[in-house]
């Protein structure tokens, strides 16, 4: 099944698939460094005001989504990695997501499972360790009569160092 067009975005074009065992290892091994070093609770870290002009490099993007349909499951995990520099400000990258909620960036990966959990289908700004950028939407809908999902897109930027 593709993923689903409502958790896409312009940036997708400068994405390819990592389709090779080696490419999956290193993203995975950056993913687990970048969220180790990450609470899920918002009183472990201090909440950072970002720059609007800071500079941002488009790193690599996740994809994952679980449904169930009546007795039918599917599970989908792509990884994507940039294939070009693309160098973006703070304020770009906001509004390609339409993050304007004042609590944004947060400093803490939120858990989000219910339906009526805060940030459910909706953008998040997540600033780590004050390098590291995440931009992620969860979709959840569990315990659904006779559909039930979980769908997650997240895009890593990397802060330009200066």
């Amino acid at each position: 099944m593709a993923q689903n067009p409502f958790m896409t975005s312009n940036y997708d074009k400068y994405l390819t698939k990592i389709e090779d065992k080696d490419s999956l290892l290193w993203f995975n091994a950056e993913i687990i460094s970048i969220l180790s070093a990450t609470s899920n609770n918002e009183q472990d870290c201090v909440r950072q005001k970002p720059d609007l002009n800071d500079k941002w490099n488009l790193v690599f993007s996740a994809y994952s989504a679980d449904e169930v349909q009546f007795n039918y499951g599917y599970s989908i995990h792509n990884s994507y990695i940039t294939n070009q520099t693309l160098t973006l400000t703070t304020s770009e990258i906001f509004s390609e997501f339409d993050i304007t909620n004042p609590d944004f960036p947060l400093c803490y990966l939120p858990s989000i499972f219910e339906r009526t959990a805060k940030f459910n289908i909706e953008w998040t700004a997540i600033i780590l360790n004050s390098k590291d950028l995440l931009i992620r939407m969860i979709w959840s809908y569990p315990y659904g009569n006779q559909h039930s999902w979980y769908r997650e897109r997240t895009y890593y930027f990397k802060k330009e160092s200066g």
